[in-house]
């Protein structure tokens, strides 16, 4: 959940060097382009592929930049520290709370990415074909499978000690309710208590 969003978030760091290295690896291609036995028509796909690749990456910082730039003062802070490795002051907040301002703050981001055109189906058929941004998504699934795996091991575990404790607790229980109806049962004192009866209410309590 939430992949394609936060692959975004750990992408933006690394925009302006990435272009920049777009920039020296077009300009050195154009050179060298004169000494290759390619066909023109392949090598001029070649640069436009990475010109196309420049581009998107332009584009994508200047959409960032305007969204981060709506960003409140905390969700700065959470913005920098996780995504940036910025170290910043949220002493404020105990482990909990900050997991939840982390899962909110990307809920915001992810609704604000579509009224900006960032959406799914872009990244997919747009920044996907850029290298290191391909590379950061497969890292951050990676990392969010890992962690769901995690999740569902930790429930699955928190049930079974729960179907224990019951099972564990359940003689327990009919002894209790045995010994309350027996004590119910004695009347008048020297009245013989009738074991049948008995038996029928603890099975049908």
């Amino acid at each position: 959940m939430y992949n394609y969003q936060k692959a975004l978030l750990y992408s933006y760091k690394r925009i302006d060097e990435k272009i920049e290295e777009y920039d020296k690896l077009v300009e050195y291609w154009a050179y060298s382009s004169k000494y290759s036995f390619k066909s023109t028509y392949v090598l001029a796909d070649e640069l436009l592929s990475m010109v196309d690749k420049k581009y998107t990456l332009q584009y994508l910082k200047q959409r960032l930049e305007k969204i981060i730039s709506c960003f409140t003062q905390e969700e700065t802070k959470l913005f920098e520290k996780k995504y940036l490795g910025v170290d910043r002051d949220l002493s404020y907040l105990n482990e909990r709370q900050y997991y939840r301002k982390q899962e909110k703050f990307i809920k915001n981001f992810s609704s604000t990415l579509n009224v900006f055109d960032l959406t799914e189906t872009w990244f997919n058929n747009v920044c996907l074909s850029v290298p290191f941004i391909a590379s950061i998504y497969s890292v951050v699934c990676k990392k969010e499978e890992r962690y769901d795996a995690r999740k569902l091991k930790a429930k699955n575990t928190d049930e079974k000690k729960k179907v224990l404790i019951s099972e564990t607790s359940l003689p327990e229980k009919g002894l209790i309710a045995e010994k309350n109806l027996i004590s119910d049962t004695s009347c008048v004192k020297g009245e013989p208590i009738n074991s049948f009866s008995v038996v029928n209410k603890v099975w049908s309590a």
